[in-house]
């Protein structure tokens, strides 16, 4: 039997603080010693703070899911329930509830499952362990979070606490202090009164010094997605749903604009029919509750259905107690408001307000528009295609058409291109460099969600790193994400993979900089991909796990037969794409140009989204007088 098969004991650490936990309980607990154990790392972060200390480990790279089941599945599971005529009681005044809590509930599911095919993985190869110890998280839930925050905080534990159940394995949790959270909430309301009172001033002053204007918007999105078009809209006021935004939008455009920054709860409605629809809702779901559920959603052989109960039942609960009320606040908004048109920044989100907004909006014959920000997806496991706006101003024929495939028709999809876009139609591509110049666009990091986790990060940059070698004179730029995202695990990993090649990170330069920098771009999946299309750039798709994979095979395969880029999803294809580009000028131009035609085809980047969004919206807005 060798060292490995004969521990029977199994410690898995899920995050860096962990490296600093596991042998304070070593120390409380010899028996574990004594018995041997194996220290399991889930996470390419920790193993590097591991590999320093030079700790002996497992890696947990190989018991990961080989495919994107976890993924598919978790959009599977809340449709069938939300959707089903069983659940049509989970509604109020014109809101359908379910549709408020379907991210939220798929990302946890999907954190979730990623975590069970893991350790039941674990498990299966390591059948003579008869312990798990998981330690628990080191970081309490934010004062303020998004639905199920708390059951995603605590997700790994949980799954942990499934799989043992089920593999008849005893499972130890050790305590662990986390940080307090009174005192944050304290500090938080605090300053958010005190930010509240000089908002409140100001607003007083704009609405005393302005005159109105024609045309009355109530947004809940950035100004910076806004101003594009909004600067077009000369006969506009702005009413934001977020007073941070106060501080990005600028004195001058204030008055310009009558801009005025609200609460969500800022007006507040009475106790209409609320009583009964949380009597209706309770009845309900304890029938529900009573006659069990047929569905025991089974992953692996592993009933996850407890989970899934409970996380049903938190959302329930919140909608009794808060969202109830939150639908009534929002009707007395509107109706003192009396606003033409109601903007929103996304309705496929965790954050429940904007859902509520564009159904209360369609209730009172109000237009809710939201604008794409971002490049979305439509294939299995989607997150996408439940938009709830009455209009969603689209890139173009390509997404009116993925949309309408898929049946997301409670929004009417308008071409109206992109306004953040417009400056691509101006790029200029720079020809005097030496060697070829890579951009590569750096992964979000979710492990568990449907952005890559550590080690798919790993691959990522270790397959750019492998193929540049293999080309002369060549240079890498990495551009991050905005906000710290793992960063220094990135640059510590970065060091080590692009050794001898000469590369820059960037982080706070705009991409409409660095285009133009480039001779080919790699990217995941994420909107970067089609902003370099608009620059005439090649480009290849590197979809290395079996969620990016999936992701690219749904949405860039029809790029690729166009002749639009080049999509690979394993190292050997990738290497011999970029050694093919990098050798051949003209190779890149007609792939650029093949790019260029692509996306005059389906989509609408013109230049002149901008003020084809502001005469839509003024138009709505004159249907209305």
């Amino acid at each position: 039997m060798s060292p490995i098969q004969n521990k029977r004991n199994i410690l898995l650490l899920t995050e860096v603080g962990h490296a600093d936990m596991y042998q304070a309980f070593l120390d409380a607990n010899p028996v574990i010693i004594e018995e041997g154990f194996l220290l399991v790392s889930l996470d390419a972060e920790i193993e590097q703070v591991l590999s320093d200390r030079g700790v002996s480990f497992v890696s947990g790279r190989n018991y990961r899911a080989a495919n994107s089941s976890f993924c598919v599945l978790s959009e599977e599971w809340p449709a069938a329930i939300f959707e089903s005529k069983r659940w049509d009681f989970f509604a109020y005044r014109g809101v359908l509830l379910g549709q408020l809590y379907f991210l939220s509930l798929q990302s946890y599911i999907s954190h979730l499952l990623y975590y069970v095919d893991i350790v039941s993985n674990l498990v299966a190869q390591h059948p003579q362990t008869n312990c798990v110890v998981v330690f628990p998280p080191t970081k309490a839930p934010p004062p303020h979070g998004s639905t199920l925050v708390k059951q995603k905080v605590r997700v790994v534990v949980d799954a942990v606490l499934c799989v043992g159940t089920a593999r008849n394995k005893k499972i130890l949790i050790p305590t662990a202090s986390t940080k307090a959270v009174h005192s944050l909430q304290l500090s938080f309301n605090s300053r958010r009164i005190l930010f509240g009172w000089v908002i409140g001033a100001m607003n007083v002053l704009v609405k005393m010094t302005t005159r109105p204007r024609k045309v009355r918007i109530l947004a809940s999105d950035y100004w910076k997605n806004l101003s594009p078009y909004v600067k077009n809209m000369d006969s506009a006021e702005i009413i934001l749903i977020d007073r941070t935004e106060a501080l990005n939008a600028g004195l001058k455009n204030i008055w310009k604009y009558r801009m005025r920054f609200l609460h969500s709860k800022t007006f507040r409605g009475a106790v209409t029919e609320r009583n009964v629809a949380q009597k209706h809702i309770t009845q309900e779901w304890n029938a529900i509750a009573e006659a069990g559920d047929t569905s025991q959603y089974l992953f692996k052989d592993i009933s996850v259905h407890p989970l899934i109960f409970r996380a049903l039942d938190s959302i329930v609960e919140e909608v009794k107690h808060k969202i109830l009320k939150d639908i009534d606040d929002t009707y007395v908004t509107l109706q003192a408001l009396q606003p033409d048109m109601v903007i929103l920044r996304s309705t496929v989100s965790t954050q429940t307000h904007f859902t509520i907004l564009a159904y209360v909006a369609k209730a009172q014959g109000i237009p809710s528009i939201e604008m794409q920000h971002g490049l979305e997806y439509y294939g299995p496991g989607s997150v996408s295609k439940r938009h709830r706006a009455e209009f969603t101003g689209v890139y173009g024929p390509l997404t009116k058409k993925q949309m309408q495939e898929v049946n997301d028709v409670y929004t009417t999809p308008v071409i109206i291109g992109s306004p953040r876009f417009d400056a691509y139609a101006h790029s200029k591509a720079k020809t005097d460099r030496v060697g070829v110049s890579i951009l590569c666009i750096a992964p979000a990091i979710d492990p568990g969600g449907d952005s890559p986790d550590t080690y798919d990060a790993e691959d990522y940059y270790s397959a750019i790193a492998s193929a540049v070698k293999k080309i002369p004179n060549a240079s890498v730029i990495v551009k991050f994400r905005p906000g710290p995202d793992r960063d220094q695990f990135v640059r510590t990993m970065l060091e080590s993979l692009f050794e001898g090649i000469p590369y820059t990170i960037a982080q706070t330069e705009p991409l409409s900089v660095l285009y133009p920098r480039a001779d080919i771009v790699v990217s995941c999946y994420s909107t970067a991909a089609i902003e370099a299309l608009q620059c005439g750039k090649p480009l290849i798709y590197l979809g290395l796990s079996p969620v990016q994979a999936l992701m690219g095979e749904h949405h860039f395969s029809y790029y690729a037969q166009e002749h639009a880029m080049y999509v690979a999803n394993s190292n050997e294809v990738f290497t011999n794409l970029m050694v093919e580009l990098a050798a051949s000028l003209e190779a890149r131009y007609e792939l650029g140009q093949r790019a260029l035609q692509f996306l005059k085809q389906e989509y609408l980047f013109d230049g002149n989204a901008s003020k084809r969004a502001a005469e839509w919206l003024e138009s709505l807005a004159s249907g209305r007088r």
